[in-house]
């Protein structure tokens, strides 16, 4: 049984949004070994890879550079705030670069050039409430002509419930309308929408936050899990959906796939 100090505990790391308190040693390093199903799908709505710039914000341990070095970019980038994640992720990809930052409003002094996929995986619900227009807007700017923005974050709907961060911490989900505005407004054409996850993608996290959080040890998920989710992303969005996926394009439009 669990105690209830272990509880306040959780309840704790996951209000201060802390990067700091969220790491773990034991956890985050054990998941390099086998990224999650998420990389591999950011990795194929991001190809071409071979010869192109990517920078990727918000970029944790580096378990999607770890996807993307086989297939020979011309330039892995990756962006985060200050701490231990950033250390992890050189040591476990050295020949991508990693720079810490305090906010995303360094990143238009900081860049040298212009990058041809640029990647938010997770990370805008964890923004300060309000600066994501400004947050969208900068990373537009961060492409270079026809370039590609590609982002995930958990979905606005049913699934919000079993999300641990949302009922203890106001976690942020977001509709599709709302994200569609918010590339609009920086410029970009949204090209492609996809859902991905399931009920059994909410149990998984949710049990993820207790191994990690509560017991402080490794998380593998059960095979009675990993075996109900779903094994991609998906175009129509369903009534458990737990994630959106938005890629954009700078500049011409060229329709949907």
């Amino acid at each position: 049984m669990i105690e209830n100090r272990s509880f306040v505990g959780l309840t704790k790391r996951i209000r201060s949004r802390s990067g700091v308190l969220t790491f773990s040693n034991t956890t985050d390093h054990s998941a390099q070994s086998e990224p999650p199903l998420r990389l591999a799908w950011a990795r194929d709505l991001a190809q071409p890879i071979a010869g192109r710039r990517i920078l990727d914000v918000g970029c944790w341990t580096g378990g999607f550079f770890k996807l993307l070095v086989p297939l020979a970019p011309s330039e892995l980038l990756g962006i985060d705030l200050t701490g231990p994640w950033i250390r992890a992720a050189a040591e476990g990809v050295p020949s991508a670069r990693f720079v810490e930052v305090a906010s995303l409003s360094e990143l238009p002094t900081l860049l040298e050039h212009h990058f041809d996929v640029v990647t938010l995986l997770e990370t805008l619900e964890h923004l300060p409430r309000g600066s994501e227009s400004s947050a969208i807007s900068d990373l537009a700017a961060q492409l270079a002509p026809g370039g590609r923005l590609i982002l995930s974050t958990p979905a606005a709907g049913i699934a919000a419930t079993l999300d641990p961060a949302w009922f203890l911490a106001g976690h942020r989900h977001y509709r599709r309308v709302t994200l569609a505005t918010l590339f609009s407004s920086a410029g970009l054409d949204v090209q492609q929408v996809y859902y991905s996850g399931n009920f059994w993608s909410s149990l998984n996290t949710l049990m993820l936050y207790v191994s990690k959080h509560v017991l402080r040890r490794p998380y593998e998920s059960p095979n009675f899990i990993s075996t109900h989710e779903p094994s991609g992303v998906y175009r129509r969005r369903r009534l458990t959906s737990t994630n959106i996926w938005l890629v954009a394009r700078q500049g011409e439009r060229l329709g949907d796939d």
